[in-house]
């Protein structure tokens, strides 16, 4: 979601325009669409106060406003037969209780935690039978719990086994679900642009693309980032291990390991005639020198063949941990088989998993993660194990700033 100054300066640009300082946007009819329960402008350090305040509702601008609420659902209205329709209104009625904090809430535990039933969770230890055939239990069947469609069950996780693999079984559950096959050959652009693995955290992220990564027998290639200090200075002051060491939030990573077949995701503007921007996706073709030759998977140019050169990336480090500013030159891309939750908005996707290792920790969150489908059947969760209460019950965090409804 954009910040409320986004919009102001919109505001004042028009009026300057029109010379029209009286009317709102210099007297032009503008025409916004919002989803309050997706996540809101992300500050860094930002307090749930100073959050909601940036928001668009908050600027003098909001009082001008006529709001007029969507209350159709056309794609219920559009669905091939009554029993359809009905999962459909049901998918649909849950993500709206999940977005504004009206699903029931995880019993004796926290506020902010909704109760899960087992069946709708996969990599668990212990499944019974009835949970893997999906069906609920009469305790799961109070709340009318979607059913979800499960992972395949993993073995039984031992007392003694490390936290590492514990959650090595869950991604791998997770994997095997969400990409079947992929060890195979010629993969089309159809069966990765369906498909992704959604998780709170870049070290989830990170984690499961290596783990997808692995399965693939395809040609590989290293591209390491040319890192070192923007602006006068002394360049020697820092080692170079030390600056190619670093990550920043927006920069790709100083080596980056591809394969072909893997899909990457742009994460800055490139070319907009060439929809190569932020959050195109694209299947790599080849892995050359000093480019990487790759397919557009979506959009107007979909199957078209670019090449990506790399460019230039410079640190932006608002808490100032580091007294200079790295320059980067790395391709703009990172693989693509699991991507943060936060990247995936705006994105539609087939089938998804959903990663929990790290519960979410902002305001729409797990709203974005299930709402990236149409369908309940298209979406697989993990789980930790140890998530589990004696009921075979989980417990998830969905954080809603209830605030934002008002």
């Amino acid at each position: 979601m954009m910040q409320g100054a986004c919009f102001e300066a919109v505001d004042r640009t028009l009026r300057d325009i029109m010379d029209n300082e009286v009317e709102p946007f210099g007297g032009k009819v503008m025409g916004f669409s919002r989803d309050h329960r997706q996540i809101l402008p992300v500050l860094r350090n930002a307090t749930r106060a100073e959050t909601l305040k940036v928001c668009f509702k908050a600027p003098p601008l909001w009082k001008y406003l006529r709001q007029v609420r969507l209350i159709k659902n056309m794609r219920v209205k559009t669905a091939p037969d009554p029993d359809s329709a009905a999962e459909l209104a049901e998918f649909s009625d849950f993500l709206l209780r999940i977005g504004e904090g009206r699903y029931p809430v995880s019993r004796d535990i926290d506020e902010s935690d909704i109760f899960i039933p087992k069946t709708m969770c996969v990599g668990t230890s212990g499944c019974d039978n009835a949970s893997r055939a999906g069906e609920s239990s009469d305790e799961d069947s109070e709340y009318e719990f979607p059913n979800f469609a499960l992972l395949p069950p993993i073995m039984s996780v031992s007392e003694h086994e490390s936290d590492d693999d514990r959650c090595t079984q869950n991604v791998n559950a997770l994997i095997g679900a969400v990409y079947p096959g992929v060890e195979g050959a010629d993969l089309l652009d159809e069966y990765f642009v369906n498909r992704a693995i959604l998780a709170p955290t870049n070290a989830s992220v990170r984690r499961i693309n290596e783990l997808v990564a692995k399965r693939l027998s395809r040609e590989t290639r290293e591209y390491r980032s040319n890192d070192s200090l923007d602006g006068p200075g002394d360049q020697n002051l820092f080692e170079t291990e030390f600056l190619n060491s670093l990550n920043f939030s927006g920069m790709p990573p100083h080596k980056m390991v591809l394969k072909v077949d893997t899909p990457i995701i742009m994460i800055r503007n490139l070319n907009s005639d060439e929809e190569l921007c932020n959050g195109t996706r694209l299947r790599v073709v080849s892995l050359r020198e000093k480019c990487i030759d790759a397919t557009i998977m979506s959009g107007t140019r979909r199957g078209q063949r670019v090449f990506i050169p790399r460019i230039v990336f410079l640190s932006d480090d608002e808490d100032k941990e580091f007294p200079f500013t790295l320059r980067r030159k790395q391709s703009p891309v990172v693989p693509a088989f699991a991507m943060t939750i936060n990247k995936a908005q705006g994105q539609s996707i087939h089938n998804v998993g959903i990663y929990l290792e790290s519960p979410v920790f902002a305001h729409g969150q797990l709203y974005v993660a299930r709402s990236r489908v149409t369908s309940r059947k298209a979406i697989k969760i993990a789980i930790d194990s140890r998530a589990f209460d004696d009921s075979g019950a989980a417990n998830a965090e969905n954080i809603v700033y209830r605030e934002i409804f008002q």
